[in-house]
């Protein structure tokens, strides 16, 4: 899952407890800005509210050091109001190589 969950994800927070909740089995979630500090807006607003939810497995894809957050350019200030108060976020997910039969 991604986008816009327009709330702050952290363990002990009552909606990521409800959908990290390991139902179905198997369903260990992992948020890909977890620990992470956002510098949107010059570290305006700290904690993200757009995220990357993969399970278990695909958390195993991840290209380590690979999350990016595009943040604006202080060329962009004098536009700010009109602009998101959101940065972009990215990740790379590398799928394992299938053997050939």
């Amino acid at each position: 899952m991604l986008g816009d969950f327009n709330r702050r994800l952290a363990p002990d927070e009552p909606f990521w407890r409800e959908i990290d909740d390991g139902d179905p089995p198997n369903a260990d979630l992992f948020g890909t800005s977890e620990s992470k500090v956002s510098k949107c807006w010059d570290g305006a607003y700290p904690q993200f509210v757009d995220h990357i939810v993969l399970d278990r497995q695909l958390a195993g894809w991840i290209d380590k050091g690979s999350f990016t957050e595009q943040i604006y350019d202080t060329q962009d200030f004098p536009y700010r109001t009109l602009l998101s108060d959101h940065c972009p976020i990215s990740v790379t997910l590398i799928a394992p190589v299938s053997p050939e039969k």
